[in-house]
C-alpha cells in the first residue's frame, strides 16, 4: 500500500513537471490577435493595472498569437485596466497610440481585430454628377454604399452643384440628396452607375416618405446626417450607409437655429441618425441607432463640465452620465525637427481617470512617457450603449446593440 501511495504522488510529481504548470498562478485574463490585426509595421503590448493604477504586467503580442495574464491562486484581481499601446516609428518620429478600458471582470478573453480593407482592387473610374435647378438650395450629397474617403468635396455655384467620385464594382449604386431653397428636401437613387457624368435637375428627384421634429438648445452651429442602410447591408454606423440626409446649414450661415426636419423613405429597413450642436467649447450629440424616431430631443440640462483639466487633478462639476472617454495627447519636437507624439483615449464608467503607473521597461526606453499629457477632449455618454456593453461588442463578439439612442457630451 505504502509502495503504491508513492508511485502515484511520484506520478502527479512527474505530470507537473512535463506541464509545466505553477500550482500558484491560474490565468485571469487573455487575449487573442485576430490576423487581421496587423503588427508588422508596429510594436505592440496589452498592458494591465489595478482600479488604482498600480501597474501588473505587460506583454508584447503579434497577429495571430494568444497571451494570457497569470495572477496568484487566491488573489484575484476583479476590477482592472486593460491598456492597448501602439508604437508606430516614423523616420521623422515616435508615434504612440494608446487606449485604456476600465474592466470588472476577470476570467475574461479578448479578442482584437480590425477591419479589413473593403478599398482593395482597382476602382473602376471617375463619376462626375452635376444637380442644377434655379430653385436649388444650399444642403447636397452623394453618397455610396460605403462613405469612406470615395468622394470630393462638392463644388458650389448660383444654382448648380457638382459632385466627384471614384465608382468601385463593389458599390455602384447611389443616392443623391439636395434641398431647395425653401429648405424642402429631395432624394434620387441611382442603380449600377458606371464611370462618366450624370446631370440632374430637383425634377429628376422624389419626396421623401416621412418627415421627423429635431429639437435641440438654439445655436448658430448645428449639423445633422442620416444614414440609411438596405435589407443585407452591414449595419456600421459611422462607417458605411448611405446618405439619406445631410444638413450643414447652420455650419456656415451664422443663422441662429433650434430645429430641422429630417426626412425618411421606406426603402432603408435601417437608419443610423447623428445630430451634432455646438456651444462654444461644447458639443451635444443625439444618435439613433437602427430605427427612425418619432422625434429627436436634445435636452438642455446636460449641465456636467470640466472643473480641472489637467491630468493630476482631472475632476468634473457632478457625474451625471453613465460613462466617459477622455482624450489626451503629448507632442515634443527637438531642434532636429524629430518628434515625440501620444494620444491616449480613456474609457471609464466614472469621471475618475486612472493614473497609470507606466512599468520601468517603458520609462526607461522612452523617458518622454513620464511628462504630463494635455487634455485634448472628454465626452461623457449616457442613456444609451453602456461602457460593459461597448467594451463586449468591441472585444468579446458580442452581437451589436440595436434601436437605442445615444446620448453624448464633448468638451474641449
Amino acid at each position: 500500500m505504502k509502495k503504491t501511495f508513492c508511485l502515484v504522488i511520484l506520478s502527479v510529481c512527474l505530470l507537473s513537471c512535463d506541464n509545466n504548470v505553477d500550482p500558484k498562478k491560474a490565468p485571469y485574463f487573455e487575449v487573442s490577435i485576430d490576423p487581421s490585426y496587423l503588427t508588422t509595421q508596429s510594436t505592440d503590448w496589452v498592458l494591465l493595472h489595478d482600479k488604482k493604477g498600480s501597474f501588473i504586467d505587460m506583454k508584447n503580442f503579434e497577429s495571430g498569437q494568444t497571451i494570457v495574464f497569470d495572477t496568484i491562486a487566491g488573489v484575484p484581481i476583479n476590477e482592472f485596466v486593460v491598456t492597448i499601446l501602439n508604437f508606430i516609428p516614423s523616420d521623422q518620429g515616435d508615434n504612440f497610440q494608446i487606449a485604456s478600458y476600465y474592466h470588472e471582470d476577470s476570467g475574461q478573453k479578448w479578442k482584437l481585430t480590425r477591419p479589413s480593407n473593403i478599398f482593395q482592387g482597382a476602382q473602376s473610374g471617375d463619376l462626375v454628377v452635376t444637380v442644377e435647378d434655379p430653385n436649388l438650395g444650399w444642403d447636397a450629397v452623394l453618397s455610396q454604399k460605403i462613405d469612406v474617403g470615395l468622394l470630393a468635396a462638392p463644388i458650389r455655384v448660383e444654382n448648380k452643384i457638382t459632385f466627384q467620385a471614384s465608382v468601385f464594382p463593389a458599390f455602384k449604386d447611389i443616392m443623391l440628396f439636395a434641398t431647395d431653397k425653401a429648405g424642402v428636401p429631395y432624394y434620387k437613387f441611382i442603380k449600377d452607375v458606371n464611370p462618366g457624368t450624370l446631370k440632374f435637375s430637383l425634377k429628376d428627384f422624389s419626396t421623401f416618405d416621412k418627415m421627423v421634429d429635431i429639437y435641440f438648445p438654439e445655436t448658430d452651429e448645428s449639423s445633422f446626417l442620416l444614414y440609411g442602410y438596405e435589407n443585407g447591408m452591414d449595419f456600421i454606423p459611422n462607417f458605411n450607409g448611405y446618405k439619406a440626409n445631410a444638413f450643414f446649414e447652420g455650419m456656415h450661415d451664422g443663422l441662429l437655429r433650434s430645429s430641422y426636419k429630417a426626412a425618411y423613405i421606406s426603402r432603408f429597413n435601417k437608419y443610423y441618425s447623428v445630430l451634432m450642436a455646438y456651444y462654444g467649447s461644447t458639443r451635444l450629440t443625439h444618435e439613433a441607432f437602427g430605427r427612425i424616431p418619432e422625434s429627436i430631443i436634445i435636452p438642455n440640462d446636460f449641465n456636467t463640465s470640466i472643473q480641472e483639466s489637467s491630468f493630476l487633478n482631472f475632476s468634473l462639476t457632478d457625474n451625471k452620465f453613465d460613462w466617459m472617454k477622455s482624450d489626451w495627447s503629448l507632442y515634443e519636437a527637438n531642434q532636429n525637427g524629430r518628434y515625440f507624439s501620444a494620444s491616449w483615449s480613456i474609457y471609464t464608467p466614472s469621471g475618475d481617470l486612472p493614473r497609470l503607473e507606466w512599468p520601468k521597461q517603458l520609462i526607461e526606453k522612452y523617458p518622454k512617457f513620464n511628462y504630463p499629457m494635455q487634455h485634448s477632449t472628454t465626452t461623457l455618454y449616457k442613456n444609451g450603449k453602456t461602457l460593459d456593453e461597448l467594451i463586449s461588442e468591441t472585444f468579446k463578439g458580442a452581437t451589436e446593440k440595436q434601436n437605442y439612442i445615444q446620448l453624448s457630451k464633448r468638451i474641449l
